[in-house]
């Protein structure tokens, strides 16, 4: 027998396992019976103070915020807890309701609700229950109760939702069951989190079929489980399960693949659903053959460790540390002054109680060789005071360092300083200090120079930022050793793992030896179990055993330290450790005026500098890794500059340019690339002297009858010989050729007082309206209604010859660049009244943009005379010999004359040739298109060279694809979104929509495919153009019979198709999708008829017209269009196929699209979510097709797991594909695939033609 309360429910949808269940719900009898341990945790002072200040929370809610509105039973305690209706009381309440809130209900399950979920009574029982509170509203004259949990929680978790949800089923059935005439909100429900005034409430939707399955199916199939066959496994989160140590001694006697360090829940259900092995020795043989490892990469947590695997099984196997063969970008040699650190919070008060630094090294500054600093909150008031000593000293410390380098003439003098601290945590405690103290004048200035010498994030809100930027300034030890070592742990790495296995070649280990009462289990993170002794029961002495225990962890790093660089060794004894701190010195201040100007400048280097060690951590992975995602391309020389491709897999994706770093194929090579520094040659054209390699770039790659050729185009000194024959490797370089001329703007425009600094902060109070160009109404009339506008893009443009400032928003189709080109020429032609030439300058995110718009403005000229050209060289085999190329002297020419004329230029250009002087006066009308993808710093690059009595056209969509911004900022209140894309920026301050005009007219989809869009985003006005667009629908050539789902999914008459497979389950790789995204193409390539009315010749001319017209095919991951293509040769199509990411695709249009998410794994959605539910890039993919949408989803993606759900950044997107699923339902069908079910959506056309 199981009794199962909601809580017991609650802490199953946290631990998701079937074990913990069985064991906690367990009757005395079934316990005894299946020797069910009943160990549980001891009461401790941590939990005893969370008990209690639950009660005390409760208690407050209920007589001081909820005072006179509460019904409470009588109760015989002295606490209001203890005061409960009971069964009768609670429905007298429920039937004739008095009082606002009830307070402890007594929840009697009537047996018509086992019956709804098929729960065996006789198995499973549901005791009475007691939720916190229900509240009764009065809605149209009907009684509404809702759910209320108290909770002392300082956020909303999944497992308070749950227990909410099953509280209002319970309810819901108790009302029927007695028939009182009321209903439950079974829509939201609320969970009054600790200090608040009210409840948060929460949409219950989303929760309710995850609880419902639980009492249906999870439920009857855990009781009729035998114990050896209940789905457990060690993570994390059995820290807090009372029965860990006893499935842990279960793991170690079976040789679990649990104890397999950081193996997730999903990877371990992945292996008992597939049948695979679930043993340390079984796995170890089972990957030992190429389809298994093939089989496990379906798997995410297995595929992103699954060239890993091999090592870590071995050293759990072994018991021995076993190297990776991989780099570590961070991780120093060596450094003259070592500084570590540590800081412990109270996870109940969430205050720090211990804080110390070891330093080591530096006697000529200090006095001594090393020094041990410990501060130890002794009351919870004193945290403030130990987060201020700590501060001081490690400002201190560092500086007392910074002046002795100043001192120093000599370089070599001069003293390296490198921060460390054991884990992640650590370092989070120890920034949330940091952050808390920026703002209190007394420490601002010391929190500021630290800052700016670890910098993150945290300065994103600051007033005043750094000027230069100090490479890896802590150094997490966890995470180098993760990257470097399989260690022989168990479970997690804990700090006695690390201690034990990384033993420095010189000098005594010190081995960390963990106390219960001060180190968990799972984690690095100590206990606060004693400090509460020495806060809540004055037992003093305690405070010795925290500072002993801080001393411990200090010289257990010291020794993991000189651990790594002893183990950090290849197979030859030679170090495979390559970097050097720099000198240290505390970074200067910006000292700009302006603050606004100032964060700018903090956001641009910020995000080059994330840019940076991007590319230098994946360079540093292991060989293997590297060569698959393309990272490193392996070549053997044939002639000259001319290679053989070895890694061959990726050969489509490769793309012709770049930037890459060209070494020779051995160990030195790889400390060659690996040990150079991009970012002091990040806009550097020639290679430092000291460097062993050449920069090169890919002219040119194509495919012949022996595999894949590559040309290169190498620059440098001569380094190495290129021998015909042998081989070497190519490895990304990073490169950044903008942000050094976007500070130098930034400065100059701080320098200045430029208008810019008024327009970042109060764009519509600088939008003022325009006084030089003033033009008769009537006129403008005229004009207007010869332009061939619509009405909404006649408003935009009077808005344009008005104001200063126009926020062109242009959702998909609208005709952006069509608008842009005939304004331009028509403000031209208003500019003549006035015999005043316009100096116009197109500028945009992409070269591309760039010259699709003097395209457009060529072909729209007429007979007006007006110079039309782009600055620079043209990109796209459109432009080439189409648009006049302008060099320096041309600009200069051209912008001194007397005579009108448009110039395109990228932002670098731009601002370039005013650096130069080649430009002197500034623009009279400035076009930034696609904006909304362009960064806020980058924009003033364009933007900040309009004259005074100029304009501004900014045009962009903030809901297509977004600038990448690697960083994660806090958004200033004043700026709005200031660390996003200059569009949204703008959109954002918008408030009243003063200058943000929207274009409505769709002149590219079919009205079923614009109707989804516009009733999420863009408003009922975003329609078809007119009749002809809206009934868009393919021509399909007759043709001979083929499968049913193909006729299905194809069918002109239904313009957007959905197909979800229901029982996949697929990483980034979906080969079952790919075959059938290939089978449509097929069919297409065949029967697909263009415009002209004819079916796409089947020849090289006929494959690029098809590609180019006819289809697209989207796919979030290069693994899933490489296994598309694969597929599509199979059919015997001939490539190259139009295959990419949707990154690629925005902007143009074709008449089908077919979308392939490819993604049917739950892990994979959680870690990638914010790019798999990315609303952007969803609305980009679906808004590409003139006439017909097909998209592939799997299931996985539609019914997300709970962790996905409790993630509030992936709402919005997860709702719009939510709901795109619910407008495709008006036509349903269940196909068969192989071996796979889909179901297949479709709606219909809304427009007939």
């Amino acid at each position: 027998m199981l009794y199962v309360s909601p809580s017991k429910v609650a802490r199953y949808f946290y631990h998701e396992c079937e074990r913990h269940l069985v064991f906690q719900s367990a009757s005395k009898d079934t316990r005894e019976r299946l020797d069910i341990p009943s160990v549980m945790f001891e009461s401790n002072p941590v939990t005893a103070a969370i008990m209690e200040g639950g009660l005390m929370w409760e208690e407050r809610v209920v007589t001081d915020m909820l005072s006179g509105q509460v019904l409470m039973g009588e109760g015989d305690g002295n606490r209001i807890s203890d005061r409960k209706l009971t069964e009768k009381e609670t429905l007298e309440a429920l039937r004739n309701p008095l009082h606002r809130f009830i307070y402890q209900a007594t929840f009697v399950l009537p047996e018509s609700f086992y019956k709804r979920y098929g729960i065996d009574l006789s198995q499973v029982t549901l005791p009475s229950c007691h939720p916190d509170l229900i509240e009764r509203l009065e809605v149209d004259g009907r009684t509404i109760f809702r759910i209320i949990d108290v909770k002392s929680s300082e956020a909303l978790k999944i497992s308070h939702k749950v227990q909410v949800v099953i509280y209002a089923l319970m309810l819901n059935a108790i009302l029927e069951e007695y028939k009182i005439d009321a209903d439950v909100d079974l829509t939201h429900g609320g969970v009054w989190l600790y200090e608040q005034v009210e409840p948060e409430w929460f949409e219950m939707s989303f929760i309710f079929p995850h609880v419902e399955q639980f009492f249906s199916s999870t439920l009857t199939d855990v009781v009729e489980k035998q114990i050896d066959e209940l789905a457990w496994h060690l993570d994390y989160r059995c820290e807090w399960c009372p029965f860990y140590d006893y499935c842990k001694e279960k793991a170690v006697e079976s040789s679990h693949i649990s104890l397999l360090p950081y193996l997730t829940r999903h990877g371990a259900s992945f292996l008992r659903e597939k049948g695979l092995p679930l043993s340390l020795p079984e796995m170890v043989s089972f990957i030992q053959d190429k389809e298994n490892r093939k089989l496990l990469s379906k798997s995410t947590s297995f595929r992103n460790r699954l060239l890993r695997l091999p090592a870590q099984l071995q050293a759990i196997t072994e018991g021995r540390l076993i190297s990776y063969g991989s780099f570590s970008a961070e991780m120093p040699k060596g450094e003259n002054i070592r500084i570590i650190l540590t800081a412990q919070r109270d996870s109940l008060s969430g205050k720090l109680f211990a804080v110390a630094l070891l330093r080591i090294g530096g006697e000529d500054l200090f006095g001594s060789r090393r020094d041990i600093f410990q501060a130890i909150a002794q009351s919870p008031e004193e945290a403030d005071i130990i987060s201020q000593n700590f501060i001081r000293h490690t400002y201190s410390v560092l500086m007392t360092i910074h002046e002795y380098n100043q001192r120093q003439t000599e370089w070599l003098e001069q003293k390296t300083v490198q921060t460390y601290v054991t884990d992640n945590y650590e370092w989070n405690n120890i920034l949330g200090m940091l952050e808390e103290y920026l703002l209190v004048p007394e420490f601002a200035e010391m929190v500021l120079s630290l800052l700016f010498h670890f910098q993150c994030e945290l300065l994103a809100d600051s007033d005043d930022h750094p000027q230069d930027y100090f490479p890896f300034p802590v150094v997490v030890l966890t995470s180098v050793v993760s990257r470097l070592f399989a260690l022989p742990a168990q479970v997690a790495y804990r700090l006695e793992d690390l201690s034990r296995y990384l033993r420095p070649e010189s000098g005594e280990p010190f081995i960390y030896e963990p106390k219960d009462y001060l180190s968990f289990r799972l984690t690095n993170v100590m206990k606060s179990d004693l400090i509460h002794l020495v806060w809540n029961h004055q037992e003093s002495d305690k405070l010795e055993w925290i500072q002993s225990e801080l001393s411990r962890r200090l010289w257990a790093a010291e020794s993991i330290i000189r651990g790594i660089r002893a183990q950090a060794k290849n197979e030859n004894e030679e170090s495979i450790l390559f970097a050097w701190p720099q000198k240290f010195s505390f970074t200067t201040s910006l000292n700009l005026q302006y603050p606004v100007f100032s964060r700018l400048a903090f956001m641009a280097r910020y995000e080059s500098i994330l840019g940076y060690l991007e590319v230098r951590n994946k360079r540093t992975k292991h060989r293997d890794e590297r060569e698959d995602a393309g990272t490193t391309l392996c070549l053997t020389n044939i002639e000259e500059n001319l290679f053989r491709l070895q890694n061959v897999s990726i050969a489509e994706e490769i793309q012709k340019g770049g930037s890459w770093l060209l070494s020779e194929d051995y160990f030195q090579g790889e400390l060659a690339h690996n040990g150079f520094y991009d970012y002091k040659y990040k806009d550097k054209f020639f290679v430092p002297k000291n460097a062993s390699l050449y920069y090169a770039s890919i002219q040119n790659i194509w495919q012949d009858d022996y595999g894949w050729l590559v040309q290169l185009e190498i620059t440098g000194d001569r380094k190495f010989t290129l021998d015909t024959g042998r081989s070497y490797t190519l490895n990304t370089r990073f490169t950044d050729w903008t942000t050094e001329r976007v500070l130098k703007t930034i400065r100059s425009l701080d320098e200045e007082h430029h208008w810019c600094s008024h327009f970042l902060t109060a764009p519509a109070s600088w939008a003022s309206s325009l006084t030089s160009y003033s033009v008769n109404d009537s006129e403008l009339e005229i004009m207007l209604e010869k332009s061939g506008f619509t009405s909404s893009q006649k408003e935009a443009f009077r808005h344009l010859t008005e104001q200063k400032l126009t926020l062109l928003w242009g959702p998909p189709g609208t005709g952006k660049t069509h608008f842009i080109a005939k304004a331009l020429l028509l403000l031209i032609e208003q500019a003549k009244v006035s015999a005043r030439p316009l100096k116009i300058l197109v500028s945009a995110f992409s070269h591309a943009a760039i010259e699709n718009c003097l395209l457009k403005l060529l072909s729209l000229r007429g007979k007006q005379e007006i110079s039309i050209v782009k600055y620079g060289q043209n990109q796209t085999e459109n432009a080439k010999g189409r648009i006049d190329e302008a060099n320096d002297q041309v600009v200069k020419k051209l912008m001194a004359s007397n005579d009108s004329c448009i110039i395109g230029a990228t932002l670098y250009q731009t601002q370039k040739a005013f650096d130069k002087k080649f430009i002197r006066n500034e623009f009279d009308v400035v076009v930034l298109d696609e904006a909304s993808q362009i960064r806020v710093p980058e924009s003033l690059l364009a933007m900040s060279h309009v004259n005074t009595e100029g304009r501004l056209l900014i045009v962009g969509d903030h809901y297509q694809l977004p600038p990448i911004i690697k960083g994660k900022y806090t958004e200033v209140k004043e700026n709005g979104s200031l660390y996003d894309s200059i569009f949204k920026m703008l959109v954002d301050l918008d408030l009243n929509k003063n200058y943000t005009k929207q274009l409505s007219d769709n002149f590219r989809m079919n009205e079923t495919l614009c109707n989804y869009p516009a009733s999420r985003i863009y408003g009922p006005a975003y329609t078809a153009f007119n009749q002809d667009i809206g009934s868009q629908q393919i021509l399909l050539k007759a043709y001979g019979q083929r499968p049913e789902w193909i006729d299905h999914v194809l069918d002109p008459a239904y313009p957007l198709v959905l197909c979800v497979t229901e029982n996949a389950l697929e990483g980034q790789e979906n080969v079952i999708e790919a075959g059938m995204v290939a089978d449509l193409t097929y069919e297409l390539r065949n029967h697909l008829e263009h415009s002209s009315g004819a079916t796409f010749k089947d020849d090289e001319q006929g494959d690029q017209l098809f590609w180019q017209e006819g289809l697209f095919i989207i796919s979030p991951h290069h693994a899933q269009i490489r296994a598309i293509r694969r597929k599509i040769e199979e059919r015997g199509l001939r490539p190259p196929f139009f295959v990419g990411t949707v990154d690629k695709m925005q902007g143009q249009e074709s008449q089908v699209a077919i979308i392939s998410y490819g993604v049917a794994d739950p892990e994979l959605a959680l870690q990638e979510g914010q790019f798999i539910y990315s609303m952007n890039r969803l609305n980009v993919a679906i808004t590409r097709a003139r006439s017909k949408t097909i998209l592939f989803l799997s299931r996985q993606l539609l019914k997300p797991t709970l962790e996905i759900l409790a993630n509030e950044s992936f709402a919005e997107g997860l709702h719009f594909m939510l709901q795109l699923e619910q407008y495709c339902q008006g036509d349903t069908v269940i196909h068969q695939y192989g071996d796979i079910e889909f179901s297949c959506y479709r709606k219909n056309s809304i427009i007939q033609p």
